[in-house]
């Protein structure tokens, strides 16, 4: 996640938040986490520690920004350039 708050600082958007949900059994749970950046939302998979499901949300997202190669903050450019960037970016994982 640090890499991840290092570069949307760098790049002027919002701090990311962070969602984490627990799903299955109390003695052998799955945590699902989701990363959100200036309203769009980067959704992990499930993993057995919620502190590894945070980490893939905030790797897929920051590879996502990256990838995008955004350098202006978000509210500056057209939200659905931005999706589309996104949606083409994920596509690949």
């Amino acid at each position: 996640m640090t890499s991840l708050l290092k570069l949307t600082e760098r790049e002027g958007f919002c701090k990311p938040t962070c969602k984490t949900m627990q799903a299955g059994s109390p003695h052998m749970p799955t945590f699902f986490s989701t990363v959100e950046i200036e309203g769009v939302e980067f959704h992990g998979k499930g993993s057995r520690s919620m502190q590894q499901a945070e980490e893939d949300a905030a790797k897929i997202a920051y590879i996502a920004l990256k990838g995008c190669k955004l350098i202006v903050p978000l509210q500056w450019c057209t939200y659905p350039i931005f999706l589309s960037c996104m949606r083409t970016t994920l596509w690949k994982f």
